[in-house]
């Protein structure tokens, strides 16, 4: 109140006091003559009480109005702050992001407070800094700030105590980082308020609210206010935060599974490693890719790719395909400690003083590398080599969630890699011995090693790109050799006129690289030649004179003996030759000289022939692996599915095989059974059992009906693989515990049958193979069973068996022997089967796969 308004009030106070007194005062006169004789005597103490009285009640009615009109003030401003609170909560419900949320809480906040910046950081997964998710800003620090989006959050202070922070006067010194503090200056912050989002449980994130243009004041009472209003907020932040990040999981799964799917379909092993990178690349922002896969002897990991965008050409290292580092972590650098420790490193903003090996300082100085991680590849309980990652351009950041995010799909396709490496080598193997085959032939037929040579060096030219080769064979004086063969491009026939037929000294000063494979009996191989950098004459002039790029000489060997030596060039571009490739060459080579050999000594041929049968054992060693991958997708143990007793029988024709079966619990009480039979035989077929089980790993665990799995099943086959000619048939049953009964459909499959006592009846009715037309209606049937009911599955290799007459043993045969030994306990029942099989054949091995399944339900 002002001076005037507290003496008008003090003076109310004293005539009212004055009044009250007098009046006890009268009163007092009506039962006292003495008090009115003494007036004049009392009047001025009344006077002075009066005065008195009045002071101190003014005082004290003074402060309690003061107090009552703050009050007031306070509870009607609290008023309109919780009707504000409210309206926002309620614009807030049901918001399905967090980028419309923010845009809400801060815009209310610009207003009520005077900020004018903002920036929410959630934490991800278990990282150990929140990642930005949203931000609003002058809009001259718009473009700057959509850069830190999904970054790690810039204003981590120095003195974060995990508690509300304000700050009326910010300097950038207070933030950690030294790329932080660039960015908050470049922001101009004056004002700095960083509240934590924090749960009873943990920490959500933080909310940074900012000014630029001049520095703000707040009050305790407005900080309570901003505390309580965000720990109202707080609650619709973390559902939303919860319901992206259930449905970027999803995504994540969706997209995993695509992948699988797109590259199990593929059979070249390039094209697999380029699906891969495309979706690394192209999901996390990074620009290159390199992969190491781990030798067979566990002691190197070799570079299947290296694409990186950019070198800076200081030469000081090159990466190519084909090359070959040491697991040692001192020799092999951070990429052999990653498949050591199994574990994923990731760096960015890299200094080079980081990697203490100077190969990874050579490495990123060489590819400009920014930002690199390295993740290594599982398999079961193996690692089977790393991926290398980089960004060249810029630096990157990744969420410890996208470090998860790469972990499961490294772990998911890892198998597909090791299967299709192996699928590619027993190829790339089988190729060899068909062209080792055919070459045998010419040995035999003919003598004559140009056609032979000429052979050879197609087989080269197309599988590893060489347009040049020569042939020189050692002279009878062991003194010179001659250029007895040159092919060359068109463009440098006039070097090849010159280069045929011409004789050269057998040493290394003027003999030159030839001579020297000669003399010590051992290849040379560059595969990037520069001219400029050779000092023998010779050499550099033929360099020169070729145009070359590549070259490799590859002594001929008749035992110990050097007769000449092969030579392979490019004159276009380098060619980087893996070591198994120049084993490969050098086989190749190996029959040049059998061909000469031959045309001395007719024994050669036995030599040839040997060399040949190693090769088969190769190709047999490779089968028998491909036969343990086969073995693997195959169920060995079922002592865990409870009140079932189940036998099995699993021969293939070949060391493959083109039959498959599943035997799974869905859940308790609930069994699904699987059986297929894919048409052909060996390689083709057993691949084609590898996709079968692939495809139906997808959808065996879901609640499908038997039918819906097959119809599932057949229009998978017939979009996808109809180009591969895969049909198949197969029969599919679930054994209910519960309903007791068995739910079962079939697709162009053999009756299968269930025995109950001497009864014997038939699963199964006519229909359509996979994969043959695609709308196909498929059925599926029940049946009930009872304690002690014998179930057979099996495929048709068991009933198309012929003897030596040619009976087949056929579905009569088959119903007999079930017939008359269905009384046997079920592991004598499936040994008898196969006896009784090998006996009608009358011989150990079988004309087809054969598989069968014996199940007795228990309960």
């Amino acid at each position: 109140m002002s001076r005037k308004q507290n003496r008008i009030y003090f003076f109310k106070i004293f005539g009212l006091t004055l009044f009250v007194f007098s009046i006890l005062f009268l009163i007092q006169g009506f039962f006292s003559s003495h008090l009115f004789d003494n007036l004049v005597f009392f009047l001025p103490g009344i006077l002075i009480i009066s005065l008195v009285f009045s002071y101190f009640y003014f005082k004290i009615i003074s402060k309690a109005l003061s107090q009552f009109k703050t009050a007031y003030r306070q509870a009607e401003a609290h008023s309109f702050d919780l009707l504000q609170l409210s309206q926002v909560l309620q614009e807030c419900q049901g918001l399905k992001n967090i980028e419309t949320l923010f845009e809400k809480i801060s815009s209310f906040l610009f207003i009520k407070f005077g900020f004018e910046g903002a920036m929410l950081a959630l934490y991800r997964g278990k990282g150990e800094n929140p990642i930005v998710s949203a931000f609003s800003m002058l809009p001259e620090f718009q473009d700057v700030c959509k850069e830190k989006i999904g970054k790690p959050y810039p204003f981590v202070l120095i003195d974060n105590l995990n508690r509300m922070n304000f700050i009326s006067d910010f300097s950038s010194k207070l933030i950690k980082s030294n790329e932080n503090q660039k960015f908050t200056s470049f922001l101009k912050i004056k004002s700095f308020l960083q509240i934590p989002l924090k749960t009873k449980e943990s920490c959500v994130g933080f909310l940074t609210l900012t000014t630029h243009s001049a520095s703000l004041s707040l009050k305790p009472k407005e900080i309570q206010s901003l505390d309580f209003f965000i720990s109202q907020i707080l609650p619709i932040i973390r559902n939303i935060k919860s319901n992206e990040d259930a449905m970027a999981s999803h995504k994540e799964l969706e997209t995993f599974g695509e992948i699988v799917r797109k590259i199990s379909s593929f059979f070249n092993f390039d094209e697999i490693i380029k699906e891969i990178a495309d979706y690394l690349k192209n999901t996390y922002g990074f620009e290159g890719l390199g992969l190491g896969l781990v030798d067979k002897n566990r002691q190197n990991y070799i570079v299947e790719i290296w694409q990186m965008p950019k070198r800076s050409f200081l030469n000081r290292i090159e990466i190519r395909k084909g090359d070959k580092f040491s697991l040692d972590p001192l020799k092999g650098g951070i990429a052999s400690v990653t498949i050591l420790s199994n574990r994923p490193l990731f760096v960015t903003d890299i200094d080079t003083t980081y990697f203490p090996q100077s190969m990874d300082k050579d490495i990123v100085e060489e590819y400009q590398i920014k930002s690199v991680l390295h993740m290594p590849i599982p398999v079961e309980n193996e690692v089977i080599g790393s991926f290398t990652l980089t960004a060249s351009s810029r630096s990157i950041s990744i969420t410890p969630e996208n470090i998860q995010s790469i972990q499961k799909f490294t772990a998911q396709i890892g198998v597909i890699l090791k299967n299709k490496k192996l699928y590619q080598e027993i190829e790339a193997k089988k190729n060899e011995l068909s062209l080792f085959n055919d070459i045998t032939k010419d040995l035999i037929l003919s003598l004559d090693f140009v056609s032979v040579f000429n052979k050879i060096i197609e087989y080269l030219k197309n599988t590893f790109s060489f347009e040049g080769f020569g042939l020189s064979f050692v002279q009878k004086d062991l003194k010179t050799y001659k250029v007895e063969i040159y092919r060359l491009p068109e463009r440098l026939k006039h070097e090849q006129e010159k280069m045929e037929g011409k004789y050269f000294p057998l040493n290394f000063e003027k003999g030159g690289r030839i001579g020297e494979t000669i003399l010590e009996k051992k290849m040379s191989y560059f595969p990037d030649v520069r001219p400029e950098l050779i000092e023998n004459p010779l050499n550099r002039k033929v360099a020169e004179d070729l145009e070359l790029r590549t070259a490799l000489n590859i002594p001929l060997l008749v035992g110990e003996e050097v007769i000449g030596a092969f030579s392979l060039f490019s004159h276009s571009t380098p060619i980087f030759l893996k070591e198994e490739d120049l084993d490969s060459i050098t086989r190749f080579v190996a029959q040049i000289s059998v061909v000469v050999r031959n045309s001395k000594l007719y024994d050669e041929i036995e030599e040839a022939r040997n060399k040949l049968l190693e090769k088969e054992r190769m190709i047999s060693e490779d089968m028998a692996l491909a036969r343990q991958i086969q073995g693997n997708l195959l169920p060995f143990s079922f002592s865990h599915i409870q009140n079932l007793q189940i036998k099995t029988i699993y021969q293939p024709h070949n060391e493959i095989g083109g039959d498959i079966y599943d035997i799974f619990e869905m859940e308790e009480g609930i069994i699904r059974v699987f059986i297929a039979d894919a048409i052909g035989h060996g390689i083709q077929a057993a691949l084609a059992t590898m996709l079968i089980k692939s495809e139906y790993e997808k959808i065996k665990n879901t609640s499908s009906s038997p039918s819906d799995i097959l119809s599932h099943l057949n229009q998978v086959f017939y979009k996808q693989y109809f180009n591969l000619s895969i049909f198949f048939s197969c029969f599919t049953a679930e054994i209910d515990f519960y309903e007791k009964k068995i739910f079962y459909a079939s697709a162009g499959h053999p009756p299968q049958y269930l025995m109950r006592g001497n009864e014997i009846h038939k699963l199964g009715k006519n229909s359509k193979m996979i994969g043959m037309l695609e709308k196909t209606v498929y059925h599926y049937y029940d049946i009930n069973f009872e304690k002690n009911d014998r179930l057979l599955f099996y495929t048709d290799g068991l009933t198309e068996e012929f003897n030596s007459t040619g009976d087949e043993f056929g579905d009569t045969g088959l119903l007999s022997f079930i017939q008359n030994n269905s009384y046997l306990p079920l592991e004598n029942f499936i040994h008898s089967l196969r006896e009784s099989l090998k006996d009608f054949v009358g011989k150990p091995f079988f004309q087809d796969d054969l598989t069968a399944v014996g199940i007795q339900i228990l309960q």
